[in-house]
């Protein structure tokens, strides 16, 4: 008597990495990159639907906010930022202080 058996199970692993990048200071306005990306198997690709420039003006505070994450900004110049994370939401992607 012969037994049938279905394929070998596949092992699909997700990711998932969201990142905020300086990308500079134009007078007193800052300019952050938020991208997210996601992949299958280690293989990740920018999700083009959410990519976002966003852009804040430091003359109006110099704490920003972005989804649940509030920065303090101490010092911007056109290539460097010194910040403070006020409030990371919870999220466990960032590293410990």
């Amino acid at each position: 008597m012969a037994t049938a058996t279905g394929p070998e199970p596949v092992t699909v692993i997700t990711s998932f990495v969201a990142t905020l990048t300086y990308t500079g200071k134009s007078a007193s306005n800052i300019k952050i990159a938020y991208r997210e990306f996601s992949g299958e198997n280690d293989r990740r690709r920018a999700r083009t639907a959410f990519y976002l420039d966003l852009e804040y003006d430091l003359e109006e505070s110099a704490i920003i906010a972005f989804r649940d994450i509030h920065i303090e900004v101490i010092e911007a110049t056109s290539s460097n930022i010194h910040f403070r994370v006020l409030d990371d939401g919870g999220l466990e992607w960032l590293p410990p202080v």
